[in-house]
């Protein structure tokens, strides 16, 4: 898929989100037949892509707000049934269970308990099951500071960044075999597998 295509289906972000984004699909691989849960959706840009993989989607998010539009966008990339929509509390222990794949992007940093929340994303995993989150880190203390100076806030709506804390607490649930920071933005890609039974 071309650069600009991705770009417009990611909803928003640069192109240090697009090079996560495509280094996490690269690492996924083919999609075909597979169930794959969104967690955090907004306009369902980014459910569209993974049924235009061929994934069979189910697009969550706390509020309805942006399913219209995703339905139009599964609909103009003819992937319609291929892509479902649904509320989702935001707890972690609430998730559907019995996916293949989750992917997030920049959701996750709203969970507070990150412990918590890994713990939940393994639960809704099948055995074998993959994590793919794209999420907003800490970054260098410069970043850090000119971010809430920025935004006067630590935590801009309630987000959290993530950190190797973070990720430790993944690793509890998950073998993480693929991990990218970069630093302006500061972001990272975890593409890991669900261990064991839980």
């Amino acid at each position: 898929m071309p650069k600009k295509e991705l770009s417009a289906l990611l909803g928003w972000g640069g192109p240090v989100w697009v090079e996560q984004v495509e280094r996490g699909l690269r690492w996924l691989g083919d999609l075909t037949g597979l169930r794959v849960l969104e967690i955090g959706t907004r306009s369902g840009g980014m459910a569209t892509l993974l049924a235009v993989r061929g994934a069979s989607v189910m697009a969550l998010d706390v509020t309805r707000e942006g399913f219209e539009s995703g339905r139009a966008t599964a609909a103009a990339h003819h992937v319609e049934d291929l892509v479902a929509f649904d509320v989702y509390s935001g707890k972690p222990e609430d998730l559907p269970t019995g996916y293949d794949v989750i992917f997030s992007k920049s959701t996750l940093v709203l969970l507070r308990d990150i412990e918590g929340a890994a713990r939940g994303l393994s639960n809704a995993l099948v055995p074998g099951g993959r994590l793919l989150a794209v999420e907003n880190a800490r970054g260098p203390l410069p970043v850090h500071v000119a971010r809430i100076v920025r935004r006067r806030s630590l935590h801009p709506h309630g987000a959290t960044y993530f950190t190797n804390r973070s990720v430790s607490a993944i690793r509890e649930f998950f073998d993480v075999e693929r991990i990218r920071w970069t630093a302006v933005p500061p972001t990272v890609l975890i593409g890991a597998v669900k261990r064991g039974e839980t």
